[in-house]
Parts: structure tokens; sequence; C-alpha cells
């Protein structure tokens, strides 16, 4: 027997007493896969405004959201829209530090003319080195692609700690992408 051989052996034996023992399920290797239709696939710029301006202590903000989407006509399916925009309020208890976990409506305009209200609610929330990078996951709940699951993810540049300390920060802007998906 080979020493190839009598490795190979023992790897698959060492694998199969791990997976009996930490109860990986291998299986899901041979399930078929099933395609995600998506409906709609844009990414670009997105400005947020502070009203008051984000300090270090926590305090309710009102929210003006801007942005602006270019879409991929390839990957959906309404070749229509090559670009879009949204622009929201949402009044929230946030800080420099804190992360908001407040559902919010937001309405996207598409350059066929549609539109699309969605409900989304923050899934990750997270201020890594002072950049905000926020996911969310709602549901289109009026207009174009109604009961689509919608994916969104904003990643906002690191805030002026030294403006956390003064005056507060009172706006921030980074990159947006979303993503409408079948139900």
């Amino acid at each position: 027997m080979s020493k190839y051989s009598l490795n190979r052996k023992i790897s698959v034996l060492v694998c199969t007493i791990a997976t009996a023992i930490i109860g990986i399920d291998f299986s899901i290797i041979s399930k078929p896969a099933h395609a995600v239709a998506v409906d709609l696939s844009c990414a670009g710029g997105y400005e947020a405004t502070y009203n008051p301006p984000l300090t270090l202590s926590e305090k309710v903000t009102t929210i003006q959201s801007d942005g602006t989407l270019t879409c991929n006509p390839i990957l959906g399916t309404d070749k229509t829209i090559i670009s879009g925009s949204d622009k929201g309020t949402a009044t929230i208890t946030a800080s420099c530090d804190l992360a908001s976990q407040t559902p919010t409506d937001r309405t996207y305009h598409w350059s066929n003319g549609q539109y699309s209200k969605v409900h989304l609610i923050p899934i990750v929330n997270e201020k890594p080195a002072g950049d905000s990078v926020v996911a969310y996951e709602g549901t289109v709940t009026e207009g174009e692609f109604i009961n689509d699951t919608v994916t969104e993810t904003l990643t906002l540049a690191t805030l002026d700690t030294s403006k956390c300390l003064s005056n507060g920060v009172p706006n921030a802007s980074g990159a947006e992408t979303i993503t409408f998906i079948k139900p």
C-alpha cells in the first residue's frame, strides 16, 4: 500500500469520526441547488444627514437619506430600469457609537417611472473603526416588485471623531447596494 493511499484512508476515517462527533451534515452537498430569481440589482452612493448632529451622547435624531443608484438591467427582470434613487426620513435614537436597530420605510424611484416602497429591518448594524455598516432585509410593500425580498447594505465612511466630541457629525456618505429577489 502506498503512503498516499494510507494518508487518504486516514483522512477519510478522521473526517468520518469528526462528522459523527460534531454532527456536520455533509448531505447538503448532494441536495439540488435552486436558482435565485433576481428582479433588480443596484449599487451607488448614499448620504445621510443627521439633525441634531450625532455626538457621543445617545439622543433622538432625524436622519434624512439620499441615495443614487446605478442598476444592472442584465441581472434583472425589468430591463427598462437602469438607475434609481431613494430618499427617506427616519427618527431614531443614535450616537456616534450606537448603531440603531430601528426599522425604516424607504421609497425607491426607478428610471422607468415606477417606484418600490420597501419596509427594511436592520439585521447587521456595526461600527468597525468608526465606519457604519448596516445590512437591511425587508419586503416590497407597494409598487414595482411587490412582495419581493430586499437586501440592502450601506457602508458609511468613518465619522470624524473630533466632531463627535464637540458639535457633532452633521452627515456621512458612502456606498449603497440593493437587491430585489422574487418570492
